[in-house]
Formats: structure tokens, C-alpha cells, sequence
């Protein structure tokens, strides 16, 4: 090609080049800086509504707090996790009113528990009762319900609660002995809200009744709201007045009868047993002879001896008249109650068990003395509370239980008949935070339920624990501190200044 040939290539524009490459180079980046942080967006609220998701059903806190508040029992996450049927707990205000109650602070975040626990079934809703006093029109038949309460609702039926019940309170004294202020020490609403489950979904709420006309103590009001929150119907009927036990009637109380029974009375009793039927019954250090209703317990193969024990090893701070029997290990009835812990017996009875087994009757010891317990007889006028040699030594049995197993048909029909002391199951006894009656108590219904609707929890307590001295501590602490320690102090004293006065 000569020089004066024109060429038909163009000439390339370098600079332009290199800023178009430039421009898209930045485009591509830019847009995928916008993928990237949509990308990232997207993941972020996926993260969260999985977060959140996860947090309505499952526990995904620790609970740090001395008495483990928050925290739920075995017993309780088992029966959450087996729910067939949606469960509603309905609280009459806004959350932010418990929140704010010093008291009540605990319950929303034990509500939440149940929610997470139980995968979905049960749903909280909180719901102002005074900008919608129309939720009152919807449980007419709880009776008078008030704002801040509590209903524990299923499609079979619904249970309410005063708050403050999930709460155990204590009664400060005055310096002149009078009731003064009241203060929480104990939180029991997992006890509540899980028997008030068991309640709403149970397909048949046991009843029982307290048996009158013979001067019973039927005025247990403690004995009957652990009843209630045991989740039975509670009643009273007269023997006199019926010929026979009604038919949804699961378990009977003779408490402290003053009376003796009569022989029909008897027999409606002995039916309503043999048809599987329970029954619970103590007598106090007062009750008479009853000849009649005697003979027929020892049909059962137990007689309450008419004597009163004292106990000098196995009593609270000295009292010799207030024990604190052996508690007798009994699969399924003691599984789940405080191995150190103790129930306590004022004026308590000797219970002889009179055998072990015949036919189809047993007997089972439930509770006992210790050996250096004696019991003085109630016959015979007495200021003494020291043992003479007059007196019958122990131990002795202060609980039992007495079972019947009978075929029907070739079906067995157990039955169960518990006797206890009138002291174990007073007001005061079983209100009480110090021991655990009402624990063992609930237990006992429990076992002798066959198809229990409650569950024993023991309260949560949110004060320091009350050390529970028994007669040989006491003895050993009175010579340990009065004597013991003191009297080494003084031996090592006198001998460091005998030693540095030779020196």
C-alpha cells in the first residue's frame, strides 16, 4: 500500500473506550451492591421472623434467679408437650399491669413458659377488662369475676383464678401479736395453672365430699382449697339423709367425728369402697370411742390407739408434742417430694396397723415416729409430758394407708383409704411454708387417684429458707454452743497464757 493510499480502517478512540468500560464496570458493581444488600435485608427480617418464631415455641432464655422462678417442671413440660387440644389462658387486664405490680411482676413471663412449651397449644391473651367489660358477659357462671383475674379455658370447660392465688403470702405480727402486713415468700402459680389445665381438659372432674352428722370437722377451709386446686368438686352430705354415696361422688373425708356411726351407715360406706370409691379420715388426740366405726377400720386392718405420742429426737424445736415423723419411701406417692424436707404431727395418735396383708385387704406405713418416741394414754389425767415408766415406748406408725384390690368380673377395683391425724391436715398445718403437708398431702390424692387430674409441684420460695430443728439437733446445738465451743476457747486461752507467763 503506498503512502498516499487512504486507509479504511478508523483511528480508535482509547480514552472513550476505557470510560465506557469504566461506566459499565461501575454499574455492574453498583447493582450488585443493591442485590447484596437486598439480599441481606431479606435475610435479616427472615432471621427475625424465624427468631421470633422459634421464641414462641421454645425456651431460649436461662434462668438465672436463686429459686429458679421461671423455670418448669418435668411433670409439667410433659403434659404441655401432649396437649390434643387448644388451651386459652385469658388475663382480665393489660400486661402491663402485672408487669408493674410488684407482686404479680413473675406471672407473664410463667404465662409465656406455657405458651413455649407447649408447641402452639396454648395461647395467652391479655384483654382490659375495664375498655371491654363485655368479656365478663362470656363467663356468667364463674361468678364474680374482677379485673386482673385469670381463666384457664378448653372447649370442654373453663376455670378462674384470682392471681393472687398463684402467690403464697405471709402475715407479719405486730409487737402487740396482731396481724399486721401481708408480703409474698412463695410463687405456686405452675401448681395452679397446670392443675387448672388438667381441670379444663380433663372428660370427667372428681368430686369429694365431707361426711356429716356425727360432729365432724367439716370447717377444713385450707384441706378444701387444696382440694379445689387439686382440681375436685367439693361437697358435703349427710348419711343420715341418703341410703346411699351419690354416684359422682369419687372420694369421702370423715373428719374428727365426735360421733359414733351406725351399722347402716356403715354399710352405705363399705358399698360405696368395694366400688372403688376412697376415702380419707383422721382423728385428733379428743375423739372418742367410737365402737362402731372402730371395728369397721379394723376390718381394714388399722385401730387409732387412744394414747398421744411425744417425741424427743424426731420434734420441732423442743416440742415433744410436735412431731416430725419418718416419712416411709412409697413408689409413685414420695417420688417427687423433697427428700429433706419434713411434715410435722401436733397432738398425734398412735395408728397400729393390726397386718400386713389379708385377702384382698393390705396396709402400707406412710409415716412413723422414731424409737425414742412415747405415748402416754389419753385415759388417764396427766400434767407430765416427761415419759414414765408407764408409758408405752415407740416407734409408732402416725400414717397409713390401707388398699383393697377386688375382681369384678375379672376387672380389678382398687380402693384406698387413707388415716391420718387430725394435726397433719389442720389450717394451720397444711398452710404453713415451713413443712411440706400440703405437698404431701397432694401427693396422697395423687396416688390414690386413678386417674389423677392434678400434679404435685412444690412452690417456689422467694425468701430464705426457715431452718426446721428437730429435738436431737436442738440438743446437740445447745451443748455444742453452751458448753463445747466455749469451753475450748477458754482451754486454749488459759493455755497461751501460761505459756507466755513461763516465757
Amino acid at each position: 500500500m503506498s503512502k498516499n493510499q487512504k486507509s479504511d480502517v478508523k483511528p480508535v478512540d482509547a480514552a472513550g473506550s476505557s470510560a465506557e468500560l469504566g461506566r459499565k464496570r461501575r454499574m455492574k458493581i453498583g447493582a450488585l451492591s443493591v442485590i447484596s444488600i437486598i439480599v441481606v435485608i431479606a435475610a435479616v427480617i427472615a432471621f427475625n421472623y424465624f427468631v421470633d418464631y422459634v421464641a414462641d415455641r421454645y425456651v431460649l432464655e436461662i434462668d438465672m434467679t436463686s429459686e429458679s422462678e421461671y423455670e418448669i417442671s418435668d411433670e409439667t413440660a410433659q403434659l404441655l408437650s401432649t396437649l390434643s387440644e387448644p388451651i386459652t389462658i385469658t388475663v382480665l387486664c393489660d400486661e402491663t399491669d402485672y408487669a408493674n405490680d410488684e407482686d404479680l411482676r413473675r406471672l407473664p413471663k410463667i404465662f409465656q413458659r406455657y405458651e413455649q412449651l407447649s408447641g402452639g397449644m396454648v395461647t395467652v391473651k391479655y384483654i382490659n377488662a375495664v375498655t371491654n367489660p363485655s368479656i365478663f358477659n362470656s363467663y356468667n357462671d364463674l361468678g364474680d369475676l374482677s379485673t386482673g383475674d385469670i381463666i384457664v379455658e378448653s372447649a370442654k370447660r373453663y376455670k378462674s383464678m384470682d392471681p393472687h392465688d398463684l402467690l403464697e403470702y405471709t402475715t407479719n405480727r405486730t409487737s402487740s401479736g396482731s396481724s399486721g402486713s401481708a408480703y409474698v415468700t412463695g410463687l405456686r402459680a405452675e401448681q395452679r395453672l397446670t392443675s387448672a389445665i388438667l381441670y379444663v381438659t380433663a372428660n370427667k372432674v372428681p368430686k369429694a365430699a365431707f361426711i356429716s352428722g356425727h360432729q365432724e370437722n367439716t370447717n377444713l377451709e385450707t384441706m378444701e382449697s387444696l382440694l379445689t386446686s387439686g382440681n375436685y368438686d367439693v361437697t358435703t352430705i349427710s348419711l343420715m339423709q341418703t341410703n346411699e354415696i351419690p354416684s359422682d361422688v369419687d372420694m369421702i373425708i370423715i373428719s374428727q367425728p365426735m360421733g359414733d356411726y351406725t351399722e347402716e351407715e356403715i354399710d352405705i360406706i363399705d358399698k360405696f369402697l368395694n366400688d372403688g370409691g376412697r376415702m380419707i379420715v383422721s382423728y385428733a388426740s379428743d375423739t372418742p370411742s367410737l365402737p362402731v366405726l372402730d371395728a369397721y377400720f379394723e376390718e381394714w386392718g388399722v385401730k387409732y390407739e387412744s394414747k398421744m405420742v411425744y417425741d424427743t429426737e424426731r420434734c420441732f424445736a423442743g416440742y415433744n408434742a410436735y412431731i416430725l415423723p419418718n416419712i416411709v419411701s412409697v413408689e409413685h406417692l414420695t417420688d417427687n417430694l423433697d427428700k429433706n424436707g419434713y411434715v410435722i404431727i401436733p397432738g398425734a395418735r398412735p395408728i397400729s396397723v393390726l397386718w400386713d396383708q389379708d385377702n384382698w385387704r393390705g396396709t402400707q406405713l406412710l409415716m412413723t415416729t422414731s424409737n425414742s418416741a412415747y405415748a402416754k394414754d389419753l385415759s388417764v389425767e396427766s400434767t407430765a409430758y416427761e415419759q414414765t415408766d408407764s408409758d408405752e415406748s415407740g416407734p409408732f406408725n402416725v400414717g397409713v394407708l390401707a388398699y383393697q384390690n377386688q375382681m369384678h368380673n375379672l376387672n380389678s377395683t382398687f380402693s384406698y383409704v387413707l388415716f391420718l391425724n387430725a394435726g397433719f391436715v389442720s389450717d394451720s398445718t397444711l398452710g404453713g411454708d415451713s413443712f411440706m403437708n400440703k405437698d404431701y398431702f397432694l401427693a396422697a390424692l395423687n396416688f390414690m387417684s386413678d386417674d389423677s387430674e392434678s400434679v404435685v409441684i412444690a412452690s417456689k420460695d422467694l425468701t430464705s429458707a426457715n431452718l426446721v430443728v428437730t429435738g436431737a439437733i436442738r440438743s446437740v446445738l445447745y451443748y455444742l454452743l453452751i458448753f463445747i465451743i466455749p469451753g475450748v476457747c477458754l482451754i486454749l486461752g488459759v493455755l497461751v497464757w501460761a505459756r507466755r507467763r513461763h516465757k
